[in-house]
């Protein structure tokens, strides 16, 4: 690696191809058969040659290049496609150059490398180095309750509109759950809450019901398809599917107010039968 990225030093494009290979294979035999090794230096050195292999072809051809420029180039095109972490190959460039000179050729490799490998493998299932790496933060168990507490905090908010893209998120199999979902590192969490039939709140005002003192914030109505950001005025509806907000006193509170008093349970299953 360091003499490819020195310009290569003498060394013809068979002998890099034929290192590059033999490290793959080298690589795919050890980590395969359970082995001990890494796929971080392995794909740097697969990358790097590469890139020098490039370099001698377009000397061949008469083309100047500098050598030592395209190796580093490559090395951060491989990793970041066969790794799918671009922006770490870029800050990798720097680091390495130590200065930005380096980094307009380092984004176009790695951009154009990054779409060619996730054309080509976005249907399997293992389409990087890293079988458990997940597609975006809000899939990683490490960063999901940030993800939570920043969207429960934009719906109480009011800073977004309540869209269907939100409620088919990852947020929305959590609040299924009925765990509730962080908004801080306190109590205060959301929670979906469902007016069934018989409940004692339908056809009221959101403002009649007393949330301020029992400090407790409504902050989305799903009403069918439709998705509702209430005020004072909103009228509530049977089978609403309620967004809140509260700590766990206040939402219990809420949820005796809401729910159906088992008199009036079996009266519906009385009227309801044939």
């Amino acid at each position: 690696m360091q003499l490819a990225l020195q310009g290569a030093a003498g060394m013809g494009i068979g002998l890099l191809l034929l290192l590059s290979l033999g490290k793959i294979v080298a690589m795919s035999l050890t980590i395969g058969s359970g082995g001990s090794g890494g796929v971080f230096a392995p794909s740097l050195f697969v990358g790097t040659l590469l890139g020098a292999a490039m370099a001698a072809a377009l000397h061949d051809l008469g083309v100047q290049v500098d050598e030592s420029a395209l190796a580093l180039v490559g090395m951060a095109a491989l990793f970041a496609s066969s790794a799918r972490v671009p922006i770490a190959s870029i800050l990798m460039v720097v680091e390495m150059t130590g200065g930005y000179h380096m980094i307009a050729p380092a984004m176009l490799g790695v951009a154009v490398s990054f779409m060619v490998q996730y054309a080509l493998t976005r249907r399997l299932e293992y389409p990087t180095l890293y079988e458990a790496q997940v597609s975006t933060p809000d899939q990683s168990p490490v960063h999901r309750d940030a993800y939570y507490q920043v969207v429960a905090k934009m719906l109480r908010e009011r800073n977004i509109r309540l869209d269907q893209d939100i409620l088919s998120s990852e947020i929305a199999v959590a609040l299924a759950s009925g765990a509730g979902v962080s908004i801080d590192c306190g109590e205060t969490r959301l929670y979906s809450l469902e007016l069934k039939a018989g409940t004692p709140v339908a056809g009221r005002e959101v403002r009649t019901l007393g949330l301020d003192e029992m400090k407790v914030l409504i902050v989305g109505i799903v009403r069918g398809e439709h998705q509702i950001v209430p005020h004072g005025g909103t009228l509530l509806q049977v089978g609403d599917s309620l967004l809140v907000t509260g700590a766990g006193e206040s939402i219990r509170r809420f949820e005796d107010m809401i729910s159906v008093s088992t008199g009036q349970e079996e009266g519906q299953v009385q009227a309801d039968a044939p």
